[in-house]
């Protein structure tokens, strides 16, 4: 029942939605669809959105098959191989015009580990191996680019220089000041990465994922207050009193699976990785029991608390991560039937509410109060199929 919901969810609203907006003179997809539906063909196309395009059509077609989702993700590879990758000084742009020709040409962390998500799951879509010698190009140039002593640094000029890191930490603006770290970053670098020696098992990538790993359970997480910190500086001291409860949520189960997949490649051997493993199971144990307590309310999530405030907007991203945080959790610690019991219930209210019945996308964000859509995009640059896509996707498995 569940597996022919999700399937229905995902086959006849979200990969058609996307699929319509496939540009065939430019290449790539058209880079926004305002509220009323009315899809701008010259607006800008995000690296993100076109990656992560790429991601959900490839796994769509590993895991049910059809021809036409592999013929998608083709036509997303296709753009980001030409247009997203300056070719002069390395790296990715942030975004192209709706042509084709480099836009924001800030290169970024974040952008890149979509880069390699994407093309991992391509490479296992269409079986080309040098789709999968691109994710590693990628993988070697951050590793050699973006990091210092400490970890990783985030955000550069288009000739790599380092800049303050407004595309990820922009919530900090209006205090003046710019993150030079942040848990969300890590987070998608950790997934990227992970993916990655999923599918090569390659040393050095495993020592990768353990070193973000380890930031996480020494820099990241917040043990008295039960939480990742959201904003650091370089030497990781956290920059402002907010727990996002959508990340927090979605990290216990991607770090949960980091680990599995360490496991499965035989990668718990020694004394210092085996009580690394037992450290993170104590953290996503703290943050799955935070979350639920703090951010689930009548089968709705907040979204964050900022300084002791609470931010009650109805975010699609965080309700769909919660939906696979929750379950996931259920399946690790399967005493607890509540963690069960708030999957099922935040998914009753994702169909009733953020689901548009006109398209078959989700809404945005909805109103805390009200429970009624705000009139924000429905496709954007950081609005795409991604979390929702893959909530349906991680549901029928």
């Amino acid at each position: 029942m569940l597996v022919d919901k999700a399937k229905d969810n995902l086959v006849n609203g979200v990969l058609p939605f996307w699929m319509n907006l496939m540009d065939k003179e430019y290449g790539g997809f058209y880079g926004a669809v305002d509220y009323d539906l009315k899809v701008d063909k010259k607006g800008e196309k995000g690296t993100i959105l076109v990656s992560r395009i790429m991601w959900l059509f490839s796994r769509a077609h590993i895991q049910l098959g059809d021809i036409q989702y592999l013929e998608t993700a083709r036509h997303a590879y296709e753009y980001f191989h030409r247009n997203c990758y300056d070719k002069e000084y390395g790296g990715l742009y942030w975004s192209t015009n709706y042509d084709g020709t480099p836009c924001d040409v800030v290169k970024h962390t974040y952008t890149m580990s979509y880069g390699i998500y994407g093309l991992v799951a391509y490479y296992e879509a269409s079986g080309n191996h040098d789709i999968l010698d691109e994710a590693y190009e990628l993988y070697h140039f951050i590793e050699e680019r973006c990091t210092d002593s400490d970890g990783y640094l985030e955000e550069f000029d288009r000739f790599f220089n380092v800049k303050d890191n407004e595309k990820v930490s922009d919530a900090l603006a209006p205090r003046g000041f710019y993150a030079d770290r942040t848990m969300n970053t890590l987070l998608h670098l950790l997934e990227a990465y992970t993916e990655l020696f999923r599918v090569d098992n390659d040393p050095a990538v495993k020592n990768s994922v353990i070193k973000l790993l380890d930031i996480f359970v020494n820099k990241v997480y917040c043990p008295d207050k039960r939480r990742l910190e959201v904003f650091f500086d370089k030497e990781y001291n956290s920059l402002v009193d907010t727990q996002s409860y959508g990340h927090d949520i979605e990290s216990a189960w991607l770090i949960d699976y980091a680990v599995a997949v360490l496991k499965s490649k035989g990668a718990d051997g020694d004394k210092y990785i085996s009580e690394l493993f037992e450290q993170i199971g104590h953290m996503n144990d703290d943050l799955r029991d935070s979350v639920y307590n703090r951010a689930l309310k009548d089968n709705r999530m907040t979204q964050d608390i900022v300084e002791g405030v609470d931010n009650n907007t109805r975010v699609w991203w965080v309700h769909a991560e919660a939906v696979n945080g929750f379950s996931k959790g259920f399946t690790e610690q399967p005493d607890h039937p509540e963690y069960k019991d708030a999957a099922m219930g935040i998914l009753d209210y994702i169909e009733k509410h953020f689901i548009d019945s006109r398209s078959g996308e989700w809404y945005n964000e909805l109103d805390g109060k009200s429970d009624l859509p705000k009139h924000k995009e429905l496709a954007g640059p950081w609005k795409c199929p991604y979390h929702n896509g893959r909530m349906w996707l991680e549901l029928m498995n």
